[in-house]
Formats: C-alpha cells, sequence, structure tokens
C-alpha cells in the first residue's frame, strides 16, 4: 500500500466490493472506499447497505 515509514502504514481500511469481483493480480476498484474504521464505520455501513441493496435487484 505504500508505507515507507511508520506515519505511512496503514493498520485497517474498509473497502467494500460487489459481489462478482474477481481479484487478479492487482486488487481491483471497490464499490466504495473510506479509511480507517474508527473514522468512517457509518459511511461505510450506508455503502454496504447500497451494495446489499443493488447486489439483491440484480438477482
Amino acid at each position: 500500500m505504500g508505507e515507507h515509514d511508520q506515519n505511512s502504514i496503514v493498520w485497517d481500511q474498509i473497502l467494500i466490493y460487489d459481489s462478482q469481483t474477481v481479484w487478479n493480480q492487482v486488487p481491483p476498484k471497490p464499490l466504495w472506499e473510506g479509511g480507517p474504521v474508527l473514522d468512517v464505520i457509518e459511511p461505510a455501513r450506508a455503502a454496504l447497505r447500497n451494495a446489499l441493496a443493488t447486489a439483491a435487484q440484480k438477482q
């Protein structure tokens, strides 16, 4: 993730992917990308609800 010193270490990050996403050589682009869990938990919950609703509509 590009860590080069103690200040650039990523300890946690929320990424939400479509259920049909296939990982290849590099991580794919997520539907939603936040920051540290503590800072983005509510927006992440909303994004996850949206992703699940979208997936349900596709079925």
